[in-house]
């Protein structure tokens, strides 16, 4: 799970939208949208989410809001860990053009 995790905490450094919150423990990795404002990751927890392929916990440390990756089961693979990571790309991307929008 810890190998796993790794590879997921790799997708989140090499994404250009996303960026950690810290660095990963164990099974458990903490990103958050990167340039942005806690309204913008709530609203990304909350689609992701309300999506149902995946589903994700956020936290808030010091004010700043952020969401948690945890690799809990032993059958999970590779590929759930890429998939995941499009899914949460792909709901990033949709926050970052509404935000342009937003601010024109």
């Amino acid at each position: 799970m810890v190998d796993l995790a790794k590879n997921f905490e790799a997708f989140i450094q090499e994404d250009q939208l996303l960026e950690l919150f810290v660095p990963r423990t164990l099974g458990m990795v903490c990103f958050r949208l990167k340039d942005s404002t806690n309204e913008m990751n709530e609203e990304l927890n909350r689609r992701i989410n309300e999506d149902r392929r995946i589903h994700l916990v956020a936290s808030v440390v010091h004010g700043i809001y952020f969401i948690r990756f945890a690799v809990c089961s032993t059958l999970t693979t590779y590929e759930d860990i890429k998939q995941a990571h499009s899914i949460i790309h792909n709901f990033a991307k949709d926050i970052r053009r509404d935000a342009k929008k937003i601010l024109k």
